[in-house]
């Protein structure tokens, strides 16, 4: 979409190492990740949400509005090395006169889609397994009593 020279005016570049929490560094705005991987965490004691790869953002809401695809607190880059574009919320008029912040609203619908649908498929899978070790449990139960009987 972007020529590099546009691209390196409206992105800041920030780099991040194993264990740390890359939102400390770069405050808030668009994040693109370029390399490595990034946990996202919430809750006390803080759980893992999702892992973000090459490819994937957040705080797109910063520029968009709305709410984000996945709410979170804080971040820790699981690989050796992070690599990030920032597209901070200063910048936003020169994202939207390029038209980047009306691709970044078609990716953010194709995101969020995706993490309903990797929702679903969770909550399936969690359904299948408890329905499986019910029926062990069961079969299990009915074995003990025979032995017994």
């Amino acid at each position: 979409i972007l020529s590099a020279a546009a691209a390196d005016s409206l992105f800041e570049k920030h780099e991040a190492i194993c264990g740390e929490n890359l939102l400390d560094s770069i405050g808030s705005g668009l994040c693109i990740i370029q390399s490595g991987e990034l946990r996202l965490l919430r809750g006390k004691p803080e759980r893992e949400i999702c892992v973000l790869g090459p490819g994937d953002f957040f705080g797109e809401q910063t520029l968009l509005g709305g709410s984000a695809a996945v709410e979170f607190a804080s971040t820790e880059v699981a690989s050796a090395r992070l690599e990030a574009l920032l597209l901070p919320p200063g910048r936003k008029q020169e994202a939207e006169e390029l038209g980047l912040l009306k691709h970044i609203a078609a990716a953010r619908e194709a995101a969020a889609a995706e993490m309903s649908l990797r929702a679903a498929n969770a909550a399936s899978w969690t359904i299948t397994q408890s329905k499986l070790v019910a029926e062990a449990m069961a079969s299990l139960t009915s074995a003990k009593a025979y032995a017994n009987a």
